[in-house]
């Protein structure tokens, strides 16, 4: 069923529903009477709620029919739905074998795959996959509004992210408006940068992974990952920064100096700068529990044991932290 002819039905439906339900009310005194025409509206109701809920479904989906069973069919007498960048035409035979054509507003399959990669990536765990692009990214699109207008569209995409029945939805700044608006999705029927058609959800990815910021972000990752695992850096850079953090002060310059030692014993030369370090010991928490784990677990070297040492300094609470590592250094 189409659904300009469905939303007919359901403003009858509707009306229907409305008078069995007041006659039901007059007709109270008789009371079998009064409840067959209430049971009537009740069903009125009920396909009037059925033919609503088709109605959504389908605009949703930017179709012109509320059911596959309705839809147009092909010559092997199958639903004609395919997906393409713009409205189209599609053609059904009626009883009398005469062509008819009805117009349907699709809608694109999109793989999102890209997007649900990056937020694996940069570690976005938010629930609707929110990911900001900063700076924005700038694309000419077609898109199509829920009425089936078609508008080209020069925009800004700043975020992206999941919304209602997991439908991925842009804000942008939209140079045809001038201003910022939301656009789904589904509903861009095509998509060029300089002229060239490109995939949508692939382009924002790629031009987003070639970002300062992400390359800063995976960058943060790998550091963090790293400070915080069992080997030759890990357990190093928690050791000296527990003992630098023991007294509840952590300077910038004793940041420094534990990232330049770290990038020293970094053998297998990473790209993992100093300034990584700095930033990624920040971050790094260790407890006393830990720390004092860790020391009994590793065989600590020279270098390690000046370097707390140095750390240390006169500060009566980090020389105590010193003094669990060189008594474990003793026993070895």
């Amino acid at each position: 069923m189409e659904i300009s002819r469905a939303k007919k039905n359901r403003k009858w439906f509707f009306i229907l529903a409305v008078l069995c339900t007041a006659l039901g009310l007059l007709l109270i005194p008789t009371i079998i009477l009064a409840i067959i025409v209430l049971l009537i509206a009740l069903f009125m109701f009920m396909v009037w709620s059925g033919i609503n809920r088709k109605i959504k479904d389908a605009e949703a989906k930017g179709l012109d029919f509320i059911d596959i069973e309705s839809a147009p069919q092909n010559k092997n007498n199958e639903p004609e739905i395919e997906t393409y960048n713009a409205p189209v035409s599609v053609r059904k035979r009626n009883n009398k074998h005469e062509r008819k054509t009805f117009s349907i507003n699709t809608i694109n399959t999109i793989s999102y795959k890209p997007i649900l990669e990056l937020c694996a990536e940069i570690e976005n765990n938010n629930e609707d996959n929110y990911t900001p692009f900063n700076p924005s990214i700038p694309v000419e699109i077609i898109y199509c509004d829920e009425e089936g207008n078609v508008t080209n569209r020069k925009i800004d995409v700043i975020h992206i992210k999941s919304g209602y029945n997991d439908a991925y939805y842009i804000r942008a700044f939209c140079y045809l408006r001038n201003e910022e608006r939301t656009f789904k999705v589904e509903r861009i029927q095509k998509t060029t940068v300089d002229g060239n058609e490109v995939d949508f959800i692939q382009y924002i990815v790629d031009t987003y992974r070639n970002t300062n910021k992400y390359k800063e972000t995976i960058q943060h990752i790998k550091t963090r990952d790293l400070l915080n695992s069992t080997g030759l850096i890990g357990t190093a850079a928690k050791i000296l920064t527990y003992i630098s953090r023991i007294d509840g002060v952590f300077t910038k310059k004793e940041k420094t100096a534990i990232a330049f030692f770290l990038k020293e014993l970094d053998v297998e030369q990473s790209d993992i700068e100093v300034e990584d370090y700095v930033t990624g010991l920040a971050d790094l928490e260790v407890s006393t529990t830990q720390y004092k784990k860790i020391v009994k677990s590793i065989s600590i070297s020279e270098n390690l044991i000046e370097k707390a040492k140095e750390i240390a300094g006169k500060d009566p609470l980090r020389l105590g932290a010193f003094e669990i590592l060189a008594k474990q250094s003793k026993v070895e």
